[in-house]
């Protein structure tokens, strides 16, 4: 897996946090965190067995807690507290904090364009998870509000302080395991302990711990320290670590600019106007996953309706002499068979998917004199058969661009 895809599957399995909280875990923010953060410091810290140098200790110290302690503590304070909705306004908001804080610690002009993006991507996110029902907490909303704050400024001070001496993985440990002893020492101090752990949460935890923390870093991380750009992708969340060198790239002598963009609940900072985004969707257009959706949906009226036929040949009978077409058994069989080839033609993505095409369009243009005679009806029958023929018109359209995909996607696999 390349870097751009391995940076959006972490992305993806971070996003999976919020449903694990509220579903399979206890309702003990600190706690949680204090496990995320020591269980994924011992996972990754065995895998990459490294020690960092002295004069990065204090730095270790600064940035577990901002990308790690803060972040994790306030993250499940504000998912325990907030609708998943709300609390990923404020995720899909990271880049802009990252961008305001960059100008003031490291004087990055933020380019207006940027700050559009981000705040365009937060209106989209909240218009897609936003409910009228969502309630607003006064304390999960600071939470939410100091999460952001705290891995946006961990960002920054990683891109001010370089890249560390050390692989991102056993870093990442490191600042892991300087979060967890915080968290573990807040959760005591508070007692935010669980009186009793069931076997979901168990299983919750060793989930949240090994395959959303761990994990999801090493998909990120590994492999990069021989690559010429370590960096290059950094994603906040459970990696918050690894936010950040060369998302500041020197456009000019004495300048630096900020790069940033956003993928699902986790902000990414991507160099070199690079978009993990726009890679995935790239991939996904050329999939054949995509390609088999994009064409059974079209032709899904068509097969569906065969399948249906052929297993109540009787009621398919039926219909044909409800429309007058004798001898109904001939006309139910050719009508099945040129449902199903014709949609054959193109899910296959054969050479003859024009055909098909052809096929399903002529027997949807047969069916508006057959069934859909709106020129002799009046009033509300005729505007309804008219809106089906209407429909008719649009579904020959898909088809026409199901043909028409279907030959780019066999051009491009030969």
């Amino acid at each position: 897996m390349n870097a751009k895809m391995a940076a959006a599957t972490a992305a993806i399995l971070w996003g999976f946090t919020y449903i694990l909280t509220t579903t399979w875990l206890p309702p003990n923010p600190l706690f949680l965190a204090a496990v995320r953060a020591l269980g994924g410091a011992v996972v990754l810290l065995v895998l990459v067995r490294s020690l960092p140098p002295r004069e990065w200790w204090g730095r270790l110290a600064v940035l577990g807690t901002l990308n790690t302690g803060l972040f994790f503590g306030l993250f499940f304070i504000a998912a325990t507290r907030l609708p998943g909705g709300v609390a990923a306004i404020f995720q899909a908001l990271t880049p802009l904090a990252t961008i305001f804080i960059a100008w003031g610690i490291l004087r990055a002009r933020p380019a207006l364009m940027r700050i559009g993006a981000v705040l365009l991507g937060a209106l989209g996110v909240s218009l897609v998870v936003l409910s009228s029902q969502a309630t607003l907490d006064l304390i999960g909303i600071a939470a939410a509000l100091g999460s952001m704050l705290s891995i946006a400024t961990g960002g920054v001070l990683m891109n001010k302080w370089g890249a560390p001496p050390i692989p991102l993985l056993g870093f990442t440990g490191w600042q892991l395991l300087i979060a967890g002893v915080e968290l573990t020492i807040i959760a005591l101090l508070t007692q935010d302990i669980p009186s009793q752990l069931i076997p979901v949460h168990w299983l919750g935890l060793f989930l949240l711990a090994t395959v959303l923390t761990a994990g999801a870093c090493h998909r990120l991380y590994s492999g990069r320290a021989d690559q010429g750009h370590l960096a290059n992708h950094a994603a906040t969340g459970g990696c918050g670590s690894g936010h950040g060198w060369s998302g500041l790239e020197p456009a000019d002598p004495g300048r630096r600019t900020l790069h940033t963009g956003s993928v699902g609940a986790q902000a990414l900072i991507v160099p070199q106007g690079g978009d993990i985004m726009n890679h995935v969707i790239q991939e996904l257009l050329r999939s054949r996953v995509y390609f088999v959706l994009a064409t059974l949906l079209p032709t899904y009226i068509f097969w569906w309706s065969g399948v249906n036929k052929i297993w109540d040949f009787s009621a398919a009978k039926r219909e044909m002499a409800h429309f007058g077409l004798e001898p109904r058994a001939l006309f139910a069989v050719l009508t099945i068979t040129v449902q199903l080839l014709g949609s054959w033609l193109i899910i296959s993505a054969s050479r003859l998917a024009w055909l098909g095409a052809l096929m399903l369009s002529v027997f949807t243009l047969s069916t508006i004199p057959l069934a859909h005679r709106f020129w002799e009806m009046q009033g509300l029958e005729a505007f309804l058969e008219q809106a089906l023929v209407q429909d008719h018109l649009s579904v020959i359209g898909g088809l026409a661009v199901a043909a028409a995909l279907a030959h780019a996607y066999r051009q491009a696999r030969q």
